[in-house]
């Protein structure tokens, strides 16, 4: 007999954001984040809540409650207005 079951883990990337400096105009510029990268969480992460929000109903209650559950390093989650709102995440690639 097969049983499926499923498997929760976290991903921790760690980026490197390149800096330069111009002469001539005298600033620095700091490289920006991937897209889909921003704050704490990832976007896998905001994949699954807002599935969890929209396609399921699930409460922002019930999603903190999954992700205290969920083996990560979750200290408090808040629902970002910017997942719903920042629609140029969702834009293809």
């Amino acid at each position: 007999m097969v049983v499926q079951g499923i498997k929760l883990g976290t991903d921790n990337v760690l980026f490197y954001k390149e800096k330069y400096y111009a002469k001539s105009t005298q600033q620095s510029y700091l490289a920006e984040m991937p897209r889909g990268y921003g704050g704490q969480y990832g976007p896998r992460i905001q994949a699954v809540v807002l599935a969890f929000y929209y396609g399921m109903g699930a409460s922002e209650p019930k999603i903190l409650d999954f992700t205290f559950c969920a083996p990560s390093n979750a200290e408090a989650f808040a629902f970002p207005a910017s997942w719903v709102t920042d629609w140029a995440f969702w834009a293809p690639c």
